[in-house]
């Protein structure tokens, strides 16, 4: 009896120890004030896929990209059946919940529960984390400047594609022909004439190529902004062979949960839902050829100097989870520079050195090009050494770039923007060629392609400014070749 005492105290010594720092100090704040009321909470399980040590251990088992993916995804489904476990066990108890939603992409439930069972929770072994559904609002990523334009280039080509070389690779005749973007963004008006052509919809269920948070049909914001990042990644005016866009024979998929008005705008766990579905379009998991190749995320939220979600967490083993899926995701660094530190959540994390993969904004209009005052800069306020500090990863154009817009009076035309919501989906245009050139290659290995190919800016080697410097298409599809 004696001996199975001191198991007893050793076994809740450990859920005692495991308890400590599980919950978020807004929640704690808001259970302490108001302790019989329900609050609607994330809980995180304890029970996660390593995604980047499974990838090293099974990738070499697996003779197609393909076959790997589909392992992968139902490895990370298998671990979400976890969840049972503790579900059960709340019942069990007679302990107050209710589920709202169940996530298998990370091991996430949310629920609304009481104070009381919110405690228990907090010290049970299979849970790792809880925090409130409101936590972690995203922005976007507005641009320093908005300018509307009649102008148009038939036959022409945007500066910005000949900055990135990605024209070299036209010459090869690779132009996104079976590849998949993924705008996630504010949304998009697809039947613009750069692009109507293009849109996945046209082809599949429309679910399966739109995701809606803020409309059921496909459409976008006032100022059109995941229209104009839609059009630099593959627009191409087929009437006028007017080409704003370096993938122009891709398709594109979009969702619309990033918002303008401060009043609108949505929790991280809310983007969760997007990014889940990028991962299985058609709710079937034993298919793959329905997931986006590519996502341009032209969004993020700016954090404070406490705020340690922006370099841990769930967040960061999405996107990694994402990557190792096969699907290369692009973020703008942010437009909060020059000062030091500004890169924006979650663009600033360093998992590794491309995920995330944070892109900063030149001027490619000027030969040298020049790094945009706006563009954020590093160092990341994540810690590490070498690499892994420095942000961001590259930098593109985002200097006066012109892509497709619809007015106020509903009209399709142009705009210029500025900001590194315009650099990115140079990057992301970039990746949808490389994908179409190497379908075999990972996530990992099209953004190691453009971060160690890139042209040197700035002081010599990678710095806090430039990165590694300007994408270069055709010495990415070089590296990938050998």
């Amino acid at each position: 009896m004696k001996n199975l005492l001191l198991f007893l105290v050793f076994v809740f010594s450990l859920i005692t120890l495991s308890a400590q720092n599980k919950m978020s100090a807004t929640l704690q704040g808001d259970i302490e004030q108001h302790p019989k009321q329900w609050q609607e909470i994330l809980v995180v399980g304890s029970e996660r896929v390593d995604a980047v040590q499974f990838e090293e251990q099974y990738r070499s088992q697996y003779a197609t990209r393909k076959e790997f993916t589909l392992a992968f995804l139902q490895e990370l489904k298998k671990q979400s059946e976890f969840q049972e476990m503790w579900l059960e066990e709340l019942d069990y108890y007679d302990l107050d919940f209710e589920i709202t939603h169940r996530f298998w992409s990370v091991n996430i439930v949310v629920i609304k529960a009481p104070a009381k069972t919110i405690q228990y929770l907090e010290k049970h072994p299979d849970v790792y984390w809880m925090e409130e559904i409101t936590e972690r609002k995203v922005e976007w990523i507005k641009p320093v400047s908005m300018v509307s334009t009649n102008q148009k280039s038939p036959n022409g080509k945007e500066q910005g594609i000949v900055a990135v070389k990605g024209d070299s690779l036209w010459m090869l005749g690779y132009t996104g022909r079976g590849s998949k973007l993924l705008t996630f963004d504010t949304g998009v008006w697809p039947k613009h004439p750069v692009f109507r052509d293009q849109f996945y919809g046209n082809h599949v269920p429309l679910d399966h190529a739109w995701y809606g948070y803020d409309t059921y049909f496909p459409g976008d914001k006032s100022d059109a902004h995941g229209t104009h990042v839609t059009g630099t990644c593959l627009g191409l005016d087929p009437a006028t062979s007017d080409t704003i866009g370096l993938a122009f024979n891709a398709y594109f998929m979009a969702t619309d949960p990033i918002v303008q008005s401060l009043a609108d705008i949505k929790p991280a766990i809310e983007i969760l839902k997007a990014y889940e579905w990028a991962m299985n379009p058609d709710g079937d998991l034993t298919t793959i050829n329905d997931m986006p190749d590519v996502i341009n995320n032209s969004w993020g939220r700016s954090y404070g100097p406490d705020d340690s979600v922006a370099c841990d967490g769930w967040v960061n083993d999405l996107f990694i989870n994402v990557e190792v899926a096969g699907i290369v995701s692009i973020h703008s660094a942010g437009n909060s520079g020059p000062g030091p530190s500004t890169i924006g959540y979650p663009a600033v994390s360093n998992a590794s050195v491309v995920n995330n993969f944070s892109i900063g904004a030149v001027n490619g209009n000027v030969s040298s090009f020049p790094i945009a005052n706006f563009s954020s800069r590093g160092p990341t306020v994540c810690g590490d050494t070498g690499s892994l500090l420095i942000k961001p990863e590259v930098v593109a154009p985002g200097v006066n770039v012109r892509s497709s817009i619809r007015d106020s009076d509903g009209n399709f035309t142009y705009a210029n923007f500025q900001g590194t919501s315009m650099a990115a989906p140079h990057v992301s245009g970039v990746s949808l060629l490389l994908r179409e050139a190497f379908p075999q290659a990972t996530a990992t290995q099209i953004k190691e392609s453009l971060y160690y190919t890139a042209t040197d800016l700035g002081v010599t080697g990678e710095d806090n400014s430039y990165g590694m410097g300007m994408i270069d298409a055709m010495a990415a599809y070089n590296y990938l070749s050998g």
